[in-house]
């Protein structure tokens, strides 16, 4: 891992009700990270893994999934008619 050596100690702080911390900026530029961006919370015996959540579909295959959809919506309703 490339940035192995980027160890920061960060405080615990209240956010709402929750508990929360800060990600030291030259951590979010080093993983890409946005105010979207999912992170994934991982317990481990000794502490906690954050990984950044990669996105299992691409968007392309997103758009072309719900014009599908849309297309076939009618068709698709009757098969699941039949189904019940």
């Amino acid at each position: 891992m490339k940035n192995a050596s980027l160890s920061k100690e960060r405080q615990v702080i209240n956010v709402g009700h929750s508990l929360g911390m800060t990600i030291p900026p030259e951590m979010i530029k080093a993983l890409g990270i946005t105010k979207e961006t999912k992170l994934e919370l991982t317990l481990l015996d000794d502490g906690l893994k954050v990984t950044k959540k990669k996105d299992n579909l691409s968007s392309q295959f997103v758009t072309a999934m719900n014009e599908t959809l849309v297309e076939y919506h009618d068709a698709l309703e009757a098969l699941k008619k039949s189904d019940e």
